[in-house]
């Protein structure tokens, strides 16, 4: 087999440990310490599936079928990626994201490919290499003296030159697809822990033949399922030259539930197309395909339940037992109770956009969007959003000396639960209107701050709160409800 691995980098501000091929993978029992990119392991496809979707179990991306292949090209930055949810940080968790040839023809035992792969934990942060393989080949060929860091731009490229070749035996490829994937990869025939990472676009995607080179157009895609059948990353093909693949985000990405999130402006809330959906015609709902049930949140903590019952039947973020169950409902309920509006949140998944209480929403539509300037209305509700915190910092100084006056308390128990993570978004938005308007609390309620800041570094809600700002932002100068922000409050 004869080939051509064209592999560049454009190095990037962002660095990372230098990766070390010999200790890529700590060794585990029954698992070498090789990893390897394998063929496509299709598993069942749900009722509604795609016809051009493949389910597998271990790729996720997209697919061309073609005649001819010969050259398969992408771009990639090179993504942030960590330990996912509920994970330990002892298991060493891995990735990767290639181009390849023939994966998708399930005729031939071999694929061609090219990429970079990324693993972390183990007591290690993360590491990246650049790397080929020659499937029948068992395990990835490193690229000597090339570092990878986050934040790179990698070019791949890989071109078949024949058809035939030979590793331990007769090995050949028909030339029929080229793919676009990231993988999780097997090690010792099982696969391994896969990392959570931020969203990737491979990008200036193509393929070619001895006739010309081609976009995605027609291409299919790869969604990765776990063993249970349930959809573990998001894949899209927004234009003929782009793939993205994204994995889970705040209160589903703690339980480690895959979802979608669709952006809906409020201008948009009343349109027939999400009444369909929700009939109360505000923000947010979900649609969940495992179980056929669609869910709206506005005033009922129903998406916060049911997510609960549905998801975290091994209690990792909520209660069971009592009383602690109860109090957890309790806190959830002071969360949602008396919300009105949500004037800057503006995703259809997840429960943590709603206000605490009608205050924090009310506070944001005084103090920018109401049409006249109302001062005694913006002081109301100011004092009401501190007063809140009061009472939130008070409880958590008493969860502190009923567990030990050294333990980092939680609102229920002693573990970060819903309770808390219901707070996030709200509390996060409030810290950037009140930055906006002069008013600095911080230091007032120490025990309310370090809890906001233990909940503020956790992944879930980092991802959560980064992926929201720029669409909140826009949002927010667009105004709710074709609402426009006042000239005097931008």
């Amino acid at each position: 087999m004869k080939y051509t691995l064209t592999f560049s980098v454009l190095l990037a501000a962002a660095a990372a440990h230098p990766f070390a091929h010999q200790k890529r993978f700590t060794p585990q029992p029954g698992l070498r310490t090789t990893p390897a990119a394998v063929k496509n392991q299709t598993g069942p496809a749900p009722d509604s599936a795609d016809a051009d979707t493949i389910y597998s179990y271990n790729w996720s991306g997209g697919y061309v079928e073609g005649s001819g292949v010969t050259i398969a090209y992408g771009t990639v930055v090179v993504p942030a990626v960590s330990i996912p949810p509920g994970g330990d940080s002892n298991t060493v968790y891995s990735g990767a994201a290639w181009v390849g040839i023939d994966g998708d023809n399930s005729d031939c035992g071999t694929l061609l490919q090219t990429g970079i792969t990324w693993q972390i934990g183990g007591g290690q942060g993360a590491s990246y290499g650049a790397w080929y393989e020659w499937v029948p080949d068992e395990a990835l060929t490193p690229f000597d003296n090339f570092n990878v860091n986050q934040g790179d731009t990698i070019i791949m490229k890989v071109v078949a030159s024949s058809s035939s070749g030979s590793t331990g035996g007769a090995a050949y490829i028909t030339n029929e697809s080229a793919e676009w994937i990231v993988e999780d990869l097997t090690v010792g025939g099982s696969f391994a822990p896969f990392a959570a990472f931020d969203p990737i676009a491979i990008t200036a995607a193509g393929w070619g033949n001895d006739q010309g080179t081609y976009d995605l157009s027609g291409a299919g895609i790869f969604t990765l399922i776990t063993s249970s059948g349930q959809s573990e990353t998001d894949v899209s093909i927004p234009n003929n030259s782009e793939v993205d693949v994204s994995k889970i985000r705040i209160i589903l990405e703690e339980l480690g539930v895959p979802y979608r999130n669709e952006y809906i402006v409020f201008q948009e809330v009343k349109a027939e197309s999400y009444t369909k959906l929700n009939p109360n015609g505000r923000l947010p709902t979900i649609h969940d395909p495992n179980t056929g049930i669609t869910l709206w949140e506005f005033k009922t903590g129903a998406i916060t339940a049911y997510l609960i019952d549905q998801y975290d039947k091994e209690h990792r973020r909520s209660y069971g037992s009592f009383p602690e169950k109860y109090h957890m409902q309790q806190w959830i309920a002071f969360q949602i109770s008396g919300q009105i509006l949500h004037p800057v949140a503006i995703a259809t998944v997840l429960m943590l956009f709603p206000g605490q209480g009608p205050y924090y929403g009310q506070g944001v539509w005084f103090s920018f969007i109401h049409p006249e300037k109302l001062p005694t209305a913006m002081e109301r509700y100011d004092k009401e959003i501190e007063r809140v915190r009061s009472v939130l910092d008070t409880h958590l100084r008493r969860q502190a000396s009923a567990h030990g006056d050294t333990s980092d308390p939680w609102f229920v128990g002693d573990k970060c639960t819903v309770a808390d993570l219901s707070f996030v978004m709200w509390e996060n938005v409030v810290d950037q209107i009140n930055e906006r308007k002069g008013i600095d609390l911080k230091g007032k309620y120490p025990a309310y701050d370090a809890w906001k800041e233990r909940l503020f570094q956790r992944p879930a809600c980092k991802k959560s709160m980064d992926s929201r700002a720029e669409a909140m932002e826009e949002q927010i100068r667009n105004g709710p409800f074709g609402r426009v922000v006042r000239e005097d409050a931008k």
